[in-house]
C-alpha cells in the first residue's frame, strides 16, 4: 500500500478507491460496533492505556470474569503492559510509543496540525452520525 503522504492531500488518500485496504475501513468497523444489538462494551485505547486498573476492571465485569483473578492480573499490569511492548517489538514491528502512552504520539509526530485537521474533516462531514457518537474526544476542527 502506498503511504498517505505520497497524496497531495489528506482527502485525496482517503477516497483512492484503488487502495487495497481503503481508509474508511476505519468507519466500517466503528459502524459494525455500533449496528452490533447485542450486548456491548466500548473500550477507547488511551482509557486503557491513561487508567488501565478502571478499564480492566471494567471490561472483567462486562465479560464475567472472576474478580479474585482480576486483581491478581491488576496488580500485575506494569510486567503484563513490559511484556506486550516486548512481544510487539519481537514479532517484528518498531515501536516509538514504548517510552509513551500517549495515544496521539503518531498524529503528533507524524502529521501536521493541518493534516490531523483534514482527517477530522473528512471523517466528520462524511461519516457525521459515527463520528459524532464514536470519536468527537479527538475532533481537532473547533
Amino acid at each position: 500500500m502506498q503511504s498517505w503522504s505520497a497524496y497531495p492531500n489528506v482527502v485525496a488518500f482517503l477516497t483512492d478507491e484503488g487502495l487495497e485496504h481503503p481508509a474508511d475501513w476505519y468507519i466500517r468497523n466503528i459502524e459494525a460496533f455500533d449496528s452490533f444489538q447485542g450486548e456491548k462494551l466500548l473500550i477507547y485505547y488511551e482509557d486503557l492505556l491513561g487508567k488501565p486498573m478502571k478499564t480492566l476492571k471494567k471490561l472483567s465485569t462486562f465479560l464475567g470474569l472472576d474478580q479474585e483473578k482480576t486483581q491478581m492480573f491488576l496488580s500485575d499490569h506494569d510486567a503484563h503492559y513490559e511484556e506486550s511492548v516486548k512481544a510487539y517489538t519481537r514479532g517484528g514491528h518498531s515501536t516509538e510509543t514504548s517510552s509513551t502512552k500517549d495515544v496521539r504520539f503518531h498524529a503528533k509526530t507524524k502529521l501536521t496540525p493541518r493534516q490531523v485537521k483534514e482527517f477530522d474533516e473528512f471523517y466528520f462531514s462524511r461519516c457525521s452520525k459515527i463520528a459524532n457518537k464514536y470519536l468527537r474526544r479527538y475532533d481537532t476542527r473547533d
